[in-house]
């Protein structure tokens, strides 16, 4: 749905004054809406548990903070 679409539909006004438009809250495609706490941790119940020291030191090994010329060697 395109943006302009999104706020012709959407009964919420957005912006001020006489020309204030129309546009719904939108997150990844679909309208928000509120989940009740314990409906949310009960999706979460069964997620494994993250090891912090674990994915901390992946994250040192396999990203690296040094720029570099994308285009170096290439030839370009």
């Amino acid at each position: 749905m395109s943006q302009l679409a999104a706020r012709s539909e959407s009964p919420e006004p957005c912006g001020g004054g006489e020309r204030a438009y129309r546009s719904p809250a939108v997150l990844k495609g679909g309208p928000r809406r509120a989940v009740p706490k314990d409906e949310l941790l009960a999706a979460f119940a069964t997620a494994p548990i993250l090891d912090v020291a674990e994915l901390r030191a992946d994250l040192e090994t396999f990203l690296n903070d040094d720029l570099r010329d994308p285009y170096e060697g290439t030839g370009l």
